[in-house]
C-alpha cells in the first residue's frame, strides 16, 4: 500500500521540474525577444532620423540649385551690360582723345593770340571793351614795369627800372615815383603815403592809365594776414607782374 502510495509523488516532481524548465526558457526567450525588439526599434528611429535629414539635405539642395541658377542668369546679364560697358568705355576714350587733340590745338592757337594781344597791349595799352586798366607809359616809352618790388616780412625793397639818364625828365613830373630815384627799403605802413601819388596821377582824366610793376612775396612771409596785407597794397596802386 506504501510503495503504491509513492508513485505519485515521484510523477509530480517530475512533472514540476519540466514546468521550472519550460518557465525558465520561456523567460530567457522573452528576455532575447525583448531585447532585440528594442534594437529593431532603435534602428527604425535612426533610420527615420536619417530619413528626416536626407529630406533637409535634399530640400536645401534644391534651394542652393535655385539660387545657383539665379545667379548664373544674373551672371550672364551682368557680361552683357560689361561688354555694353567696354564698347561705351572705348568710343568715351576715343572722344576723349579727339578732344585733348582738339584742346591742344585751340591751346596752342590761344597762346599765339595771346602773345600778339600783350604785345599790342604793351605798345598800345587798353583795348575797346577790354577790363584791364590802361597802362601808364613813361614820356613816349614803350609801356614796361617801372618798379621791382620786393615784399618782406617788415618792409617792402622797391629797385626803379627805368633808364635814369633817358627818363629823368620824364620820372620828375610823376608824383611817387620821382622819390624813387635808387633802391629803396620802406616799411609797409609807409606805402601807401609813397604811391598814392602815383595812383592819383594815374586817375586824371588826361592819364586814365596805371603803372606796371614787377612783384615778389619773400619767404620771410608766413602769415597769411601779412601776404594778404602786401598784396593788397600793390593791387591798390599798381598793375603787378608776379615774378619768382
Amino acid at each position: 500500500m506504501n510503495f503504491g502510495m509513492s508513485k505519485p509523488k515521484i510523477f509530480d516532481v517530475q512533472t514540476t521540474s519540466f514546468a521550472e524548465i519550460l518557465l525558465v526558457i520561456l523567460f530567457f526567450l522573452l528576455i532575447f525577444n525583448i531585447d532585440a525588439v528594442e534594437k529593431v526599434t532603435g534602428k527604425i528611429k535612426q533610420i527615420t532620423i536619417l530619413t528626416e535629414k536626407v529630406t533637409k539635405l535634399e530640400e536645401d539642395l534644391l534651394k542652393k540649385d535655385k539660387k545657383i541658377k539665379e545667379l548664373e542668369t544674373e551672371i550672364i546679364a551682368w557680361k552683357r551690360k560689361l561688354i555694353l560697358v567696354n564698347k561705351e568705355n572705348i568710343k568715351l576714350k576715343n572722344e576723349n582723345k579727339r578732344i585733348k587733340l582738339q584742346l591742344a590745338k585751340i591751346k596752342k592757337e590761344k597762346d599765339i593770340l595771346d602773345k600778339e594781344l600783350n604785345k599790342y597791349r604793351t605798345k598800345y595799352g587798353k583795348l575797346d571793351g577790354d577790363d584791364v586798366v590802361n597802362y601808364c607809359r613813361i614820356g613816349k616809352n614803350e609801356i614796361f614795369p617801372v618798379l621791382n618790388i620786393v615784399a618782406t616780412n617788415r618792409n617792402f625793397i622797391i629797385t626803379p627800372l627805368w633808364d635814369k639818364k633817358r627818363d629823368a625828365k620824364d620820372i620828375r613830373k610823376i608824383p611817387g615815383l620821382n622819390r624813387v630815384n635808387k633802391k629803396i627799403t620802406i616799411n609797409h605802413g609807409s606805402f601807401k603815403r609813397y604811391f598814392t601819388p602815383t595812383y592819383n596821377w594815374g586817375r586824371k582824366k588826361e592819364n586814365n592809365c596805371r603803372f606796371k610793376v614787377q612783384f615778389k612775396v619773400d619767404k620771410s612771409i608766413t602769415k597769411a594776414s601779412v601776404l594778404d596785407f602786401v598784396i593788397s597794397e600793390i593791387d591798390r596802386h599798381f598793375y603787378k607782374i608776379r615774378v619768382k
